[in-house]
């Protein structure tokens, strides 16, 4: 029996970025939507509301990434996962669960307390692990992706009373503040 993976998770670097790149490009294959990956993400590291985690292995191997977007202003109180790819060598072994889980305390700490997410329609296994974490179904856009499969729009709830309506006005209105400070 193997055991279990042991994984560090950190803010990626500029140095990550070929690698990043391949571990993106080797997990979709044939349904890669990007079209300038290396510029996209590099862009991304620089955003002060995108967060791009990784998973190293003690080796120190990336073994995922996930990229988040946290704005309260456009994201209606939601960090959306723009992007989760796992190394193809990794998959199946929890690093993507354990990427998701770091979304989330991530948002809880910035006082985020829904996370949503975007998937292909017919990605059973991406699709089998959000359900296994409470995410939700909350809509199918027909199309989204370039191919033309629909996509699935997915939701999880953080906190644990109903669900939040609308902006968190306290939240929003201490970062509009702090844009002036």
């Amino acid at each position: 029996m193997s055991s279990k993976l042991s994984l560090a998770f950190r803010k990626a670097a500029s140095r990550d970025l070929p690698v990043l790149v391949q571990v993106y490009e080797d997990a979709f294959a044939e349904k890669n939507e990007a079209t300038n990956l290396p510029q996209y993400l590099g862009w991304s590291m620089d955003d002060r509301d995108i967060r791009i985690i990784v998973a190293e292995t003690e080796d120190k191997k990336i073994a995922g990434f996930v990229m988040t977007e946290f704005n309260s202003a456009t994201m209606r109180n939601a960090v959306n996962v723009a992007q989760l790819a796992v190394a193809p060598a990794f998959q199946g072994q929890g690093v993507g669960r354990a990427l998701l889980e770091q979304v989330e305390e991530a948002a809880l700490k910035n006082e985020f307390d829904t996370v949503t997410l975007q998937v292909r329609k017919g990605n059973a296994t991406a699709r089998g692990l959000y359900d296994s974490m409470g995410f939700r179904v909350m809509g199918e856009e027909r199309k989204y992706y370039r191919d033309g499969e629909s996509g699935v729009e997915m939701k999880k709830y953080l906190s644990p009373i109903d669900p939040p309506k609308g902006f968190h006005l306290p939240r929003f209105v201490k970062r509009m503040m702090s844009i002036y400070v």
